[in-house]
């Protein structure tokens, strides 16, 4: 175990508990770093070192990760109170909830194969705006570059959702039940989210931020091989 708050070593013990045909794996800030220069070229490590603020790159780096090895992710502070295989079924190729304001998809808790469209695109606009350069002094630059915002953006892009489209409706829609079939697009409902995890919003606490930890996520274990394949 790295040194990390007891609300996250206590939170990441309910993942194993639970789920004891998955590997579980914490990284912190040097093997995050490590990690994207292994895996990706010279000029994303370079934008990747250069978002201003940690919660940047614990965004980032969330998806950087399950694009390479698939996987559960959830937020550090997370607790699991069902088994990932009595929430996630077998034929699922990326698992997602809308937030219950309708106009973006939970990021704290989701699921893919490796190589997703969903991240792959999800990864180029995040590099792009890098490039650009963000404009740092908007409020919300966070949301905007990295989090909620972009996320929802590429998957509205990939699965062809509407701008306007409102996302708790959709996904009890047909067309969301033709992507659940044909792609793998494996929908919950916020409902169905909040019975599976609970998130503590520990990251308000002074003392779960002052550790240099970066993020938990769950990757599929030898007995689950066939469920996370490459595409």
């Amino acid at each position: 175990y790295h040194e990390v708050p007891k609300i996250a070593y206590d939170a990441g013990e309910t993942w194993t508990s639970l789920n004891p045909t998955y590997d579980r794996i914490a990284l912190d800030d040097s093997e995050v770093l490590e990690f994207v220069k292994r895996h990706y070229n010279e000029t994303e490590v370079e934008l990747f070192q250069s978002m201003p603020v940690s919660v940047m790159k614990a965004d980032f780096f969330r998806y950087m990760v399950v694009y390479i090895h698939g996987g559960v992710y959830a937020d550090a502070d997370t607790i699991n109170h069902r088994s990932i295989d009595e929430w996630i079924d077998s034929d699922c190729e990326f698992v997602v909830a809308p937030e219950d304001n309708d106009m973006f998809f939970c990021q704290w808790a989701f699921a893919a194969i490796p190589r997703h469209p969903i991240l792959k695109r999800l990864l180029e606009l995040i590099f792009e705006q890098l490039a650009e350069g963000p404009d740092y002094s908007y409020p919300h630059f966070v949301h905007k570059v990295t989090g909620p915002s972009v996320w929802t953006i590429a998957i509205r892009e990939v699965l062809e959702i509407g701008e306007d489209e409102k996302l708790n409706p959709f996904i009890l829609t047909d067309r969301a039940k033709t992507l659940r079939k044909d792609q793998g697009i494996c929908w919950l409902t916020i409902e169905q989210l909040d019975g599976a995890l609970s998130n503590l919003s520990a990251h308000d606490n002074p003392d779960f931020l002052k550790v240099g930890w970066s993020n938990w996520f769950a990757e599929a274990g030898d007995a689950k091989k066939n469920q996370f394949q490459d595409i």
